[in-house]
């Protein structure tokens, strides 16, 4: 999430570290659920990849922040996907 925030920085929109905290505080006190991308994942639809990694990732290097963390996540993905596209 810092690296998230560093590259939000770097293309002109303030978010304080604090905000890390908040969303921990709200994440743990919510009723476990499955995120979208694991639903797409668990019934092998396409995963949003490019709106939620790959396009953050190309504004903030664009603006001079490389946020290695996210785009490694990225790649991750990518290739879980395509094991999906194989089945």
């Amino acid at each position: 999430m810092l690296e998230v925030i560093a590259g939000a920085r770097a293309c002109g929109v303030e978010v304080k570290e604090s905000f890390t905290d908040k969303m921990m505080e709200l994440t743990d006190s919510m009723t476990p659920y499955a995120p979208s991308m694991k639903l797409d994942f668990d019934y092998k639809r396409p995963m949003e990849i490019e709106y939620i990694y790959s396009r953050p990732v190309k504004t903030a290097l664009a603006a001079g922040y490389d946020m290695k963390k996210v785009a490694m996540l990225e790649t991750q993905l990518r290739f879980i996907q395509s094991g999906l596209s194989r089945q």
